[in-house]
């Protein structure tokens, strides 16, 4: 286990116990009364969901890490195109024949999109993570962060306010297609798309997968990614929302910064 998850594991203990006792009265604090997180720990503790962890690790892009907590009502599953690949906690399961024929960028954001088409039977959330994220403690309270009304979550972006600074980013670091991404930029900027609307982090999304609001956006996003081909889910995400209605602070539930998530831990692509 890493330093950073130890104190991250500590950390989430003493916001447990502060939850659970109070302070030297025994009264929670207004500061609990009104957090999402607290209210989201509280509403796990009173029940528990079907919940499915799952990732998509594809020509050995990352190194999956054992999660570090386990319980009957969490169910863990990696996609691979590596038959070799085993692990005591998750279940492997070959990429779905649909996105054989995609490049390993877009077969992992079908999967990362559709998590409605492989696991809504059996389970009543889903939480994808990326292949570098590692869950150091309960993730359950994390289903209960998602709006009822909007059906998917994720956090807030820590370093940049919209897509417009987002494309800067990613054509400075050679991330996505350059031209289909400034071809994209212009046609929101045509479309009235505001600076300034929020960006969001996609290396962790939750779902609720009884939500057919979160069902759509999510496969909204998907077909915005192939028509335009940018190559960056963080581009298209925040477009989708604003184009559904939706204020962001709605889908920002899961906080201002995925670093400091005291749920999981977050390593360094493998490749």
């Amino acid at each position: 286990m890493s330093f950073i998850s130890k104190l991250k594991q500590w950390a989430y203990g003493r916001y447990l116990h502060h939850l659970s006792k109070g302070d030297a009265g025994g009264q929670r604090p207004p500061l609990y009364q009104n957090d999402y997180l607290a209210n989201a720990i509280l509403m796990a503790q009173k029940k528990q969901l079907r919940l499915v962890i799952y990732t998509c690790i594809i020509n050995g892009y990352d190194h999956l890490a054992d999660p570090l907590f386990c319980s009957p009502n969490i169910h863990y599953v990696a996609f691979t195109d590596d038959p070799s690949f085993t692990s005591t906690f998750w279940e492997t399961r070959p990429l779905p024949e649909i996105i054989r024929n995609y490049t390993p960028g877009m077969a992992n954001r079908y999967l990362k999109f559709h998590p409605f088409d492989f696991f809504c039977d059996s389970y009543d959330a889903a939480i994808y993570v990326d292949g570098n994220v590692q869950i150091v403690q309960d993730p359950m309270p994390l289903a209960y962060l998602v709006s009822s009304n909007i059906g998917i979550g994720v956090h807030k972006h820590c370093l940049r306010k919209d897509v417009y600074d987002e494309a800067y980013a990613c054509l400075g670091a050679k991330r996505g297609k350059k031209k289909a991404i400034a071809r994209l930029m212009r046609r929101y900027r045509n479309e009235g798309f505001p600076k300034g609307f929020g960006l969001f982090e996609c290396t962790i999304i939750v779902y609720n997968l009884h939500n057919q609001n979160g069902k759509r956006i999510a496969h909204r996003v998907f077909t915005e990614l192939v028509n335009s081909d940018c190559g960056r889910d963080q581009l298209i995400l925040p477009y989708v929302i604003w184009r559904q209605g939706v204020p962001p602070d709605d889908v920002c539930r899961l906080g201002n910064n995925v670093w400091l998530n005291p749920f999981l831990h977050i390593a360094t692509h493998a490749k």
